[in-house]
């Protein structure tokens, strides 16, 4: 986006749109979000012309699954999923987190301690200090 910050700090809602050269498929992505989520998604782009011209009969987008490696909501799922297999330190389930694709620590690091403000998962302190996280049950 582009023009002066309070433009962006007016929105609700802004949503970055990619396609690849010559590619059918459009990529959508939040990039600021107030309220609720708008989960990743993508959509080929179909459409038939009248027949013997090129004028545009039909046009649909169908929407295609995507993998969310970007949101809260992902980062979310790969915490409680490695938490469910076992109790890991603060390190350790970072690192566990980003080997299923997930990128940011410090967001990582947030929701981490989002899910243990709303007693999702709990914090155990260890031998020498050390945090240790697992689901509550």
């Amino acid at each position: 986006m582009r023009g002066h910050s309070s433009i962006e700090a007016s929105l609700d809602l802004a949503i970055l749109v990619e396609r690849e050269e010559g590619s059918k498929i459009i990529s959508l992505k939040s990039t600021k979000t107030r309220g609720v989520d708008v989960y990743p998604f993508s959509a080929e782009f179909t459409y038939t012309h009248k027949p013997n011209t090129t004028e545009l009969e039909t046009a649909k987008f169908w929407g295609l699954a995507v993998e969310d490696t970007t949101s809260d909501r992902a980062i979310e799922k790969a915490i409680l999923n490695v938490l469910s297999l076992e109790t890991l330190n603060q390190s350790s389930l970072v690192k566990a987190v980003k080997e299923r694709g997930i990128t940011g620590t410090n967001r990582i690091l947030s929701v981490i301690k989002r899910l243990e403000n709303s007693k999702k998962i709990k914090a155990e302190t260890g031998a020498k200090g050390a945090q240790f996280y697992e689901i509550v049950s």
